[in-house]
């Protein structure tokens, strides 16, 4: 009987820090996918001024084929289903949107300019990925041992 109620027991607590674990483990997913669109516009920018390339080209490289198609749509569903804020996804879905209307200059001059905004989310996602980390796991344990305590 005991064995079973320490089985339990130790069923919550595991849970409760496995819970806190997913929460840390989405900041860090934020911050993968910032730092991937960062490299991706940066790149971009590189390919725009560095060729003389068609942008579907150009955008069917970085980002392969089925990326490319999934930005065509009017709300990306890749973006959608991330871990990104909804301000992320607004400045990637702008980004996209308005990509190809304009000149080289201003395309490149656009690259540069989203680049500097997503390495600047990029980062704050990185240090609140680092701050709440711990916390978010310790909570989930500690949450996860109040509970197995009031049951005792």
């Amino acid at each position: 009987m005991w064995i079973i109620k320490i089985i339990g027991l130790a069923f919550i607590v595991l849970s409760g820090f496995l819970l806190g674990r997913k929460n840390s483990l989405q900041l860090k997913n934020r911050a993968d996918a910032l730092e991937w669109f960062y490299f991706s516009v940066l790149c971009i920018g590189q390919k725009i001024s560095g060729t003389a390339a068609e942008l579907y080209d150009i955008l069917n490289t970085i980002l392969g084929k089925e990326n490319y198609l999934t930005l065509k749509k009017p709300f990306c569903v890749q973006i959608k289903n991330g871990h990104l804020n909804k301000d992320d996804q607004k400045i990637i879905e702008e980004f996209f949107a308005e990509l190809g209307m304009g000149n080289i200059e201003s395309q490149i001059k656009r690259c540069e300019t989203y680049a500097d905004i997503l390495k600047q989310r990029w980062a704050s996602a990185d240090n609140e990925y680092i701050k709440k980390s711990k916390l978010y796991k310790m909570l989930g344990l500690f949450s996860g041992l109040s509970i197995a305590v009031l049951l005792v």
